[in-house]
């Protein structure tokens, strides 16, 4: 058996199994806010950007919104991870659509247009990469 090729697979298993946790949990998430959180309105006030590695940037946005809880009202801000497509969209003090739940208003997505897909589907594309190249390792190891 050749111990190269293990050494590679077995880390793009890993990897498989990391993204694919990964994509799992998100998509849990997303369905348990579809299916108890409740539509609010929020304003954006605030967007700024952070630097990433190899000269990239990460982008995010913070919005306020009001829930009703126990018969008060209560003001909650969030910052949320978005893309830099919908970064470019935003600007301070628009309205945006947001999805809450009722058991923990502070836990909150944007939604409609704003709601931000890649991070639902980036890991599951990541998780097939790994998986398909850890099946040609495997299969290049089982043949030779």
């Amino acid at each position: 058996m050749n111990s190269g090729l293990l050494c590679f697979a077995l880390p793009c298993l890993i990897v498989t199994i990391y993204f694919g946790g990964l994509y799992w949990k998100e998509r849990q998430f997303g369905q348990w806010l579809r299916r108890d959180g409740q539509n609010a309105s929020a304003t954006i006030v605030e967007r700024e950007t952070q630097a990433a590695g190899r000269g990239g940037m990460v982008c995010f946005a913070t919005y306020q919104y009001e829930v009703q809880a126990g018969g008060e009202t209560i003001r909650l801000t969030q910052r949320q991870q978005i893309s830099g497509k919908l970064y470019q969209r935003l600007s301070e003090g628009d309205r945006v659509p947001i999805r809450y739940l009722p058991v923990d208003p502070a836990t909150s997505r944007l939604e409609g247009e704003y709601r931000d897909r890649g991070k639902e589907t980036s890991p599951l594309m990541l998780s097939g990469c790994f998986a398909v190249l850890s099946i040609l390792f495997l299969a290049a190891l089982l043949r030779g």
